[in-house]
This record gives C-alpha cells, sequence and structure tokens, in this order.
C-alpha cells in the first residue's frame, strides 16, 4: 500500500493514511486510531451476548438435532443444506440433543 492511498476507518468512517505496518486492524477491517479499533471490539462482544440471540440459538440447535434424527442425513449433508460448516453443525446438534434431554426430564 503507498503512502498517498488513503483508507477508510471501518468504525467511524474517517479517511487516513495507513502504512504498511499498520496496527490497528482485525476482521479484515483497518480503524483510524485504538479508540476505534476498541469501540469495534465492545460493540463486537455485545452483539455476541444479546439475550435473545442465546434464545435464538437454543431453538436453532434443538430444530437441527431433531431434522438431523429424523431424515438420517449424514452431518456433512445437513451442512450443506444449511450453509454452515459440519463442525458448526455438530455443536449444534450436541448441544439441541443436551436442551432435549433436559426438557424430558
Amino acid at each position: 500500500m503507498s503512502y498517498f492511498q488513503t483508507a477508510k476507518c471501518g468504525l467511524c468512517g474517517k479517511a487516513f493514511y495507513p502504512t504498511s505496518e499498520h496496527v490497528y486492524k482485525q476482521d479484515e477491517k483497518r480503524f483510524c486510531s485504538w479508540s476505534c479499533l476498541c469501540a469495534y471490539r465492545r460493540n463486537k462482544e455485545e452483539r455476541r451476548k444479546r439475550p435473545g440471540a442465546r434464545i435464538k440459538n437454543k431453538e436453532r440447535d434443538i430444530e437441527l438435532a431433531k431434522f438431523y434424527k429424523e431424515s438420517g442425513l449424514t452431518m456433512k449433508k445437513v451442512a450443506e443444506l444449511r450453509n454452515m460448516s459440519v463442525y458448526a453443525v455438530h455443536e449444534a446438534i450436541v448441544r439441541g440433543r443436551k436442551y432435549l434431554e433436559e426438557e424430558a426430564k
């Protein structure tokens, strides 16, 4: 990247001149300052911790576990159908089974 090329901050949108060793970057985004990078990280954490997200994930995991059991498909096929990685499908199914066992008790 040349010295005269500008980049846009991933948070505030401010134009700045990054160097080739630019240190304020995360998730393929560049930031104009340390404070913008920290604010981006805080926002990312808050989005993960939303209470509604956990409920939706629980419902998705239960539904995925039921679908996997009833369909008889392999995890790889289920992953392809749901546009997920095989690992993510496996983890969701394990959690879904655990939730179903807890509800049965």
